[in-house]
């Protein structure tokens, strides 16, 4: 699945945009570049446009690891203010 995470870089919202819109709940998690875990986040299906909340986080590279049916997917993300 074709995923384009906007804005880059993020300051307060990530919005993720699939290439089609998906059905089943997608499973997300955010990463620091040390591997641990700073959020998780079940998003409802039924779009193709999603935003996921990194107000929280400290300025940096992240990843996000999306989950959906039985892939799975890590793109990278900046935090800037």
């Amino acid at each position: 699945m074709n995923v384009k995470l906007f804005p880059s870089p993020a300051n307060d919202t990530l919005w993720l945009q699939l290439a089609k819109e998906f059905v089943e709940p997608l499973q997300v998690t955010v990463f620091d570049t040390s591997g641990s875990s700073c959020s998780q986040y079940k998003l409802p299906g039924g779009n193709d446009l999603a935003s996921i909340p990194v107000d929280s986080l400290q300025p940096g590279v992240y990843f996000l690891q999306m989950e959906y049916e039985q892939d799975d997917w890590i793109k990278p993300f900046l935090v800037m203010r």
